[in-house]
């Protein structure tokens, strides 16, 4: 069997158990990685010729097998996992009904089947519809569905009623919404019916075991989450997970990844619950041993003004005075355009993709839309956007060709192209065509952009997923201040499209102050919430696209609240519509940033927010003066374009487009 399936498969066996059942076509190298997993007890229902050594013990399989034979008592194993091939379709329901005495309380199911569909109806796989009710006759319920397809271990992206893989598009009937034409192999999971998971991972976080019992929240379906009080237990539990796990021993890549999933835990919990002092006191102290008691400090101060707590006083006052993480300034050399204009190759997401999409449309004001090809083809930057995005502030209609990946391959083979900015972090193209693209690009400068909403370094799981050992640069929007990301990285966050940029601003604005989105992010139900009841303003209004702009233009001051980066689109949009932008202090590097009181007014917390916005009311000549001159500010370093030069220009500086600048290249 390949390494990389066996792991991928090990994988799905959960950290936590320790006495595990493997049914069917089985492996010494899995049972080795299952052992390092943390398996103590593995045993085998196999073929008699497989020759199986690395198990405590193998049994042969029969078609049905009697569970009288098995030596075990019931229960005993934590998880049971069936490989049974085209067997699996015939025998689940006995399989399943046998074995489920032996599996424990807490203990897992986990079946590989080939899916029907895919199949065209051959009679070789299964379907969900039919996996659960052959859980259901063994007493269990469908806990979880993974998909692949094939080797790469990549499903398919759902993009309304196609299925797009590769750039190509295909059909997908309507009856298939919940399956896919390019899955060929589920894997199920099934639970006990009484089986409750945030008991089982509390039970694990007793035990000194947070990894495990993260592993067990995360995999909680998102119908649990429905009940508002149950998600913020688990939230909860995810955020003490996270701070039992951190350790200054772990290197830097880690931490971060800590921080962040614990910065998602934090921002759920507290949407639903507002005031939920544990939270912040939790997520306080993973800033706080991360380095940054800064940040610890803001969201202790915002919530402890809101509604005070004894707890809360005594944490923030054992900070002491926090020393400000600073923010050094950071400008880019300028983009001299040399004598013939690259040629990029664009790696995009194929959905909406605020960071990704204004890139390319800067790139294209600035090289010409001949010079810029994005791949996987997509229709919103070209003048056809779906219904569903028609608030979506980034579509196009740039000139431009559809490329099949071998059309796509070819030009690269042949230096059509100056360099390749490879974008979809998210891995939702293809392993096998991704690393055919970057085979292709050999000898092409390769460079990363993380326009994700997450401080960590992608860099080492994007040199796996494309087999590369380097990169060129590394361009990041969330470029935590205080972490230093290694040589030639640099901060890109969002900008906003040149296109959209109003030519003409209004003189007189009637309304004082400007909010409108959702609250389920960052602090914004406590900022909210509370400038509601001290202003008697509702900011719950929403607007479509039309309206939204005017209601910015007619505003003397823009709010911006953390969204889910620290990076939003209003940070932008605001000043580019002459709003006086008032902003909590971003915790990231930015390029040409505003500066406080001059192009912008920041704030670190909630009681700061309420001083300036005062200030702002009462001195309104000034705060039309700063809005001014950040809107100006804006014009010179973030429009898409400028955007756009600054990306090209770090790229000159790492050596890309050298062959541009040579006469007669």
């Amino acid at each position: 069997m390949d390494i990389e399936y066996l792991t991928q498969l090990a994988q799905y066996v959960p950290s936590c158990a320790r006495r595990v059942l493997m049914v069917g076509v089985c492996d010494d190298k899995l049972a080795s990685l299952l052992r390092k997993r943390g398996v103590t007890d593995l045993h085998a229902l196999a073929e008699p010729e497989q020759m199986l050594t690395a198990f405590d013990s193998v049994f042969p399989i029969l078609p049905r097998w009697e569970t009288g034979d098995l030596p075990f008592p019931a229960p005993y194993f934590d998880s049971i996992v069936l490989l049974l091939g085209e067997a699996c379709v015939e025998y689940a329901r006995d399989w399943l009904v046998a074995l489920v005495p032996f599996l424990t309380s807490s203990g897992y199911v986990l079946i590989e089947a080939a899916n029907e569909t895919y199949w065209r109806g051959s009679g070789r796989g299964t379907d969900i519809d039919s996996m659960q009710l052959n859980m259901a006759a063994a007493r269990l319920q469908l806990y979880g569905v993974y998909r692949t397809v094939g080797e790469d271990g990549q499903e398919a992206e759902q993009d309304g009623e196609y299925l797009v893989l590769d750039g190509c598009r295909v059909h997908a009937p309507d009856d298939l919404s919940r399956l896919t034409l390019l899955t060929p192999v589920y894997r199920f999971v099934g639970i006990r019916h009484d089986y409750n998971p945030l008991e089982h991972a509390i039970a694990r976080f007793d035990a000194g075991r947070p990894d495990e019992a993260y592993e067990i929240l995360s995999q909680i379906p998102a119908s649990c989450f429905e009940n508002p009080q149950v998600a913020t237990n688990i939230h909860s539990i995810i955020l003490l997970c996270q701070l039992a796990m951190d350790r200054k021993a772990m290197d830097l890549s880690q931490r971060l990844k800590r921080l962040m999933i614990a910065q998602w835990a934090f921002y759920q919990t507290v949407a639903l619950f507002p005031h939920l002092h544990l939270a912040y006191r939790t997520h306080a102290e993973i800033w706080h041993r991360f380095g940054n008691t800064d940040m610890a400090a803001r969201l202790l101060r915002s919530v402890q003004h809101v509604a005070p707590d004894e707890d809360v006083a005594t944490q923030l006052a054992g900070y002491g005075v926090p020393v400000r993480v600073l923010a050094p300034t950071v400008t880019a050399p300028a983009w001299e355009p040399p004598e013939r204009a690259p040629r990029v190759l664009l790696i995009t997401h194929p959905r909406p993709h605020f960071g990704l999409d204004i890139l390319y449309d800067g790139l294209c004001t600035t090289l010409g839309p001949e010079n810029v090809v994005e791949y996987p083809w997509k229709p919103s930057l070209h003048g056809c956007p779906p219904a569903s995005m028609e608030s979506y502030p980034c579509v196009f209609d740039r000139s431009g060709t559809v490329l099949t990946l071998d059309a796509l391959l070819r030009s690269l083979g042949e230096g059509g192209f100056d360099a390749v900015l490879f974008g979809d972090i998210e891995q939702s193209l293809r392993r096998s065509s991704a690393r055919r693209i970057v085979e292709a690009a050999r000898g092409i400068p390769l460079f990363i952009f993380d326009a994700q909403d997450t401080c960590d370094d992608t860099r080492e799981d994007m040199a796996e997923f494309l087999g590369v050992d380097s990169f060129a640069g590394y361009f990041k929007r969330e470029m935590l201040i205080g972490v230093d990301y290694g040589p030639n990285a640099f901060p890109l966050p969002f900008a906003y499209p040149d296109g959209r940029v109003p030519q003409v601003l209004p003189c007189e604005r009637r309304f004082d102050l400007f909010w409108a989105g959702h609250r389920g992010f960052g602090l914004r139900r406590l900022y909210l919430e509370r400038l509601e009841a001290l202003t008697g303003q509702s900011f719950q209004f929403t607007f479509q696209q039309e309206d939204y702009v005017r209601a910015m233009q007619t505003a003397r001051v823009g709010l911006n609240i953390f969204g889910a980066g620290f990076d939003t689109v209003r940070y932008w949009e605001l000043p580019a519509h002459g709003c006086m932008l008032l902003s909590e202090r971003l915790p990231i590097r930015v390029p040409y940033e505003f500066r406080d009181g001059e192009t912008a007014l920041f704030f670190d917390d909630m009681r700061e927010l309420e001083e300036k916005l005062a200030y702002c009311m009462g001195h309104r000549d000034e705060a039309a003066a700063i809005a001014r001159a950040g809107h100006e500010h804006f014009l010179r370093h973030h429009t898409g374009s400028a955007r756009a030069k600054q990306a090209l220009a770090w790229m000159r500086q790492c050596g890309a487009f050298d062959r541009c600048y040579m006469r007669n290249a």
